[in-house]
């Protein structure tokens, strides 16, 4: 697999993932191991998202000056310099990649590479890849059991120990989940019986429930398909790598339920404050 841009490899690649480095690809290596690029994520010491910038500023080395990326060390004509210029700024080894929140300098994260014969892995991270998303779902709390958010937890904390296919069985859960949810208030609404659900296949059963689904999930019925078939046909790595495609799916459909409860929120406090100003009219 070639290197992929940085954003992904520090906050989405999963623990002991290896990458080929291709010639092509050294370029980007460069910029990861001196990268002094600002990316937004969890701060686990702020408990909040914040901008951090990386710290792993280019240094001098001997007569040569600076090189500012691995173009400018293969350029170098002195065939000695060449050399000591690519094992200080390329060596092979562990890498560690460092950022500060721009909220507070104290606040740092890091990011380890192991660096050995044109492969790379990561080998360590710190706020975890499950803390990381911790600011991004957390919203989901308000339309999620205590159990069920658990379990989207789970799942998300699990791709970065390289677990992808148990990773699925959490997704897969959830949206069973919302399934059944949507079924319980059909039968309470008295549009469907139990018995009208028996039997049914899972496609079969949202095509029922079209009026009490998220618009997303009915349009995107394929993705309880599509967790199946990689809990029982894909291998973990494939699973790994489709993982943040499925999360971002869940994702949509918890945003709408998410969307919905806040629009009834609001739908209950303003009927109660128009309650409140038609009861104090009535009494003038």
């Amino acid at each position: 697999m070639a290197l992929v841009d940085i954003e992904v490899m520090i906050l989405k690649s999963p623990l002991y993932e290896s990458y080929n480095i291709e010639e092509t690809d050294l370029n980007d290596l460069f910029k990861l191991f001196h990268c002094t690029d600002r990316f937004d994520f969890y701060c686990p010491y702020c408990a909040k998202n914040s901008t951090f910038e990386g710290t792993n500023r280019i240094t001098s080395y001997g007569t040569q000056g600076k090189c500012n990326s691995y173009t400018e060390i293969k350029n170098i004509s002195n065939h000695s310099l060449r050399e000591n210029s690519m094992k200080y700024y390329m060596g092979e080894g562990i890498k560690t990649i460092k950022f500060v929140c721009t909220r507070d300098k104290s606040h740092f994260t890091g990011f380890v590479f192991h660096y050995f014969q044109n492969s790379l892995i990561k080998i360590g991270q710190y706020p975890s890849i499950s803390e990381l998303n911790q600011e991004r779902i957390k919203k989901y709390r308000k339309v999620l059991s205590g159990e069920q958010y658990k379990e989207l937890n789970r799942g998300i904390g699990l791709t970065s120990h390289g677990v992808g296919i148990g990773s699925f069985v959490y997704l897969r859960r959830i949206f069973e989940n919302l399934i059944q949810e949507s079924i319980s208030r059909s039968i309470k609404n008295k549009d469907f019986k139990s018995k009208d659900f028996e039997g049914l296949r899972m496609n079969e059963k949202i095509k029922l429930l079209v009026d009490y689904l998220p618009d997303f999930l009915f349009e995107n019925r394929e993705i309880y398909g599509i967790l199946s078939k990689g809990i029982h046909e894909l291998t973990e790595s494939e699973c790994l790598e489709f993982f943040p495609v499925m999360q971002v799916g869940i994702e949509l459909i918890l945003d709408e339920k998410y969307e919905e409860a806040l629009k009834e929120e609001k739908k209950k406090a303003v009927s109660k404050k128009l309650g409140k100003l038609q009861n104090l009219i009535n009494k003038k």
